[in-house]
């Protein structure tokens, strides 16, 4: 019965004192601006805003929270394969691990992220239902599973470069700030 206490006594002081270390450690939020872009046809007016929280657990290895918003507008007759105007607005909540690629040392370093979680798009687009001679304006509501997988480099513990492929974007540029 000892035994038991000691090794619930430890684990509690264990994970006490980690998720101390977790709270006063190298966790940081993230603000992001970028791009969006899709495989066939890029938006003619564009915007990417995100917000990430990391929450550092090992030197190579932390879990992060994303928040994001996403506009894409298309014009109309501008010959693109997948869209004929419109547009597309995006929310991303999203959570998961983030995996650094090399050591804390070096000044800039390579990380990957795959996340998942709720999403809701309002797509917005002009059709033809092949009856009637005009076009109409289609909308759509999307809410699902989000994901976002992301490559990025970061610069001197303080910068950010990557690009992600999110939900319904498709691919996404970013650039960023950790603070």
């Amino acid at each position: 019965m000892k035994f038991l206490i000691c090794i619930f006594t430890s684990i509690f002081f264990l994970s006490t004192g980690f998720s101390q270390e977790t709270k006063v450690s190298k966790n940081s939020s993230t603000i992001y601006i970028g791009y969006p872009g899709d495989y066939f046809d890029n938006p003619d007016l564009g915007f990417y805003v995100g917000y990430n929280k990391q929450f550092r657990l090992l030197p190579r290895f932390s879990w992060e929270a994303q928040a994001a918003l996403s506009y894409s507008q298309f014009d109309r007759d501008d010959n693109n394969f997948a869209h004929d105007g419109g547009n597309t607005t995006g929310v991303l909540i999203v959570v998961g691990p983030r995996l650094y690629l090399n050591k804390a040392s070096k000044k800039t370093r390579l990380f990957i992220n795959i996340l998942a979680g709720p999403s809701f798009f309002v797509n917005s687009e002009y059709r033809n239902d092949g009856v009637s001679p005009e076009e109409y304006l289609f909308e759509e509501n999307i809410f699902g599973l989000g994901y976002s997988l992301g490559a990025y480099l970061e610069f001197k513990d303080r910068f950010l470069i990557g690009t992600a492929f999110e939900t319904r974007t498709s691919q996404v540029v970013k650039i960023g700030l950790k603070f």
